[in-house]
């Protein structure tokens, strides 16, 4: 296995971990050559470090949120260093200095000095003028983020204050955004219980849970969600009672491409799990939330439940009746009914998740699971009914939504020719 080839993707906390992009930008300014070995030992140090450790809350964890680059790292690694030891940066840094010390290019690579005097004089002034220049620049940096804080830190501190504590149930935990959702509500403070389909996804995620202490945290719940009452039967099997449940992110759903018209048995499957799964989910929770007097339900639907689309129109007719019926599902509640079962709905544009081929013009135009679970959090957060991003992809979905049919079909036909 190569430095440049990335290693089999880990769990990872916001706020703690690092993805094998980050940790190649902290080896090059470290001065250090990445290696996907030393990057699954330094990923699982840091995933023990989550579970251990106190989350970081208000501008720590608005620091920990930063991504890295060489200039940046070097004004967090000085200013962390001097004024907050224990921020998730340190471990960071610190981390990867460790498990490089312990490998030989490693520790040839840190042990390495200059061979001449004219080398350590220049070394030295370089060293010198680095440290100057995180001192001045780094200070005027942070300062700046103190201030961005003050400003936009608002819906940070609502959504830590949100979720903070509760349960919150999300189906097709195990990959995409529900993985992103999950590892971000643990971030929060929230105990999760993800719900998935059998497989070596969730035999994966499960192992790696244990191996970080989590099993308290995030409990893996086994089922089929296009099964009726599946459920009910999985969280029977996990010992969760639905009263325990806060709120319920509803995410599961399928796409698979067959052009119409096609076998009926792709469209029935798309239904069974995009529909009546989410459905299902909700139906069996809607009658503890009343009972409680409190619960939210946020269903993921799309953008492109707007519109028709070659080779998708099985997925997209799908989010079309999901959000028609959660649209209904408030109407019947009521408004006393609303106050007690809140619901949002999430519109999001491309998500780059396993339906998404790389480098595709989807691919350029979807944002990171990441940067969605951030987005539908927040939102769910403050309580917002309906939530679309991003959005020059909104604009783009209500601009072909309001062009006739005619015009719409010869537009989006031309993707399939």
């Amino acid at each position: 296995m190569t430095g440049t080839q990335p290693p089999t993707p880990r769990l990872i906390i916001p706020g703690w971990g690092m993805n094998w992009e980050q940790y190649q930008t902290a080896c090059r300014y470290l001065g250090l050559h990445p290696d996907p070995g030393l990057y699954d030992q330094f990923a699982r140090y840091l995933l023990h470090a989550a579970a251990s450790q106190p989350v970081p809350t208000g501008f720590a964890r608005w620091l920990a949120a930063r991504q890295p680059g060489k200039l940046r790292l070097g004004f967090l690694d000085l200013w962390t260093r001097l004024l907050m030891p224990s921020h998730p940066w340190r471990f960071r840094l610190n981390a990867i200095l460790a498990v490089h010390e312990c490998d030989p290019r490693g520790c040839r690579e840190m042990l390495a000095q200059p061979t001449s005097r004219l080398g350590a004089w220049l070394s030295f002034f370089r060293i010198g003028s680095a440290t100057l220049l995180n001192l001045t620049l780094g200070g005027v940096w942070l300062g700046g983020q103190a201030c961005a804080y003050a400003i936009l830190g608002r819906a940070q501190q609502r959504e830590r204050a949100h979720f903070d504590g509760q349960t919150v149930l999300i189906t097709g935990a195990t990959r995409g955004l529900g993985l992103a959702l999950a590892v971000r509500l643990l971030a929060l403070g929230a105990q999760v219980v993800g719900v998935a389909r059998a497989g070596a996804g969730l035999d994966a995620l499960r192992c790696q849970i244990a191996e970080a202490g989590l099993q308290q945290r995030f409990r893996l719940a086994t089922a089929d969600i296009s099964l009726p009452g599946a459920i009910t039967a999985a969280l029977a099997e996990i010992g969760v009672d639905a009263a325990h449940i806060d709120a319920a992110i509803l995410n599961a759903g399928i796409k698979e491409e067959v052009a119409l018209p096609g076998t009926t048995r792709t469209l029935r499957r798309v239904f069974e799990v995009n529909v009546f799964g989410a459905m299902d989910t909700a139906a069996t929770l809607i009658p503890a939330f009343q009972t409680r007097g409190s619960g939210h339900l946020i269903f993921i639907s799309s953008l492109g439940r707007w519109h028709g689309m070659p080779g998708s129109g099985s997925y997209n007719a799908s989010k079309a009746a999901l959000s028609l019926l959660v649209e209904s599902l408030a109407m019947d509640l009521g408004e006393s009914g609303r106050k007690t079962v809140r619901i949002t709905s999430i519109e999001p544009g491309l998500i780059r998740t396993g339906m998404i081929m790389a480098g595709s013009l989807q691919d350029r135009l979807a944002v990171s699971a990441e940067e969605a679970a951030a987005r539908i959090l927040r939102c769910a957060a403050a309580n917002r009914r309906i939530c679309r991003f991003p959005l020059l992809f909104t604009l783009m979905t209500a601009t072909l939504a309001c062009l006739p049919q005619g015009m719409r079909i010869k537009l989006l036909g031309r993707i399939k020719d």
